[in-house]
């Protein structure tokens, strides 16, 4: 599996493990309280549960791993991208990885903060 894939797994995985377990551990207090904090556990295990289909099903592969028909027949002296044929860079920033790794522990905090006592 892909760097990426590793990266939507395990984010995935903090998303619907937190989510669940601040469920559970106030099951009664959290439904019968504002409606708006289970909906927010339940869209967030439900974002969790997405990230996670993305990173393990195998539908995310590239149908033309070679390029578009018409792109093929360029010559490598006309390329601008200094990729061998047929592969692009597909991985993300490091800078964009450890954003959006600390806006999710922000948000998992927030909503464990929330949790009602």
């Amino acid at each position: 599996m892909g760097s990426d894939r590793w990266f939507r797994l395990s984010l995935g995985l903090v998303l619907l493990i937190a989510a669940i377990w601040a469920m559970f551990s106030r099951l009664e207090a959290i439904w019968n309280g504002h409606p708006a904090y289970p909906t927010t556990l339940l869209v967030t295990a439900g974002a969790g549960l997405m990230l996670i289909a993305f990173a393990l099903y195998p539908w995310r592969r590239d149908p033309e791993p070679n390029g578009p028909p018409w792109e093929a027949d360029e010559p490598d002296s006309q390329r601008t991208d200094h990729y061998p044929p047929g592969r692009a860079r597909r991985s993300r920033p490091v800078a964009g990885r450890i954003v959006v790794t600390v806006v999710v522990l922000l948000w998992v905090g927030f909503l464990l903060w929330l949790r009602p006592s």
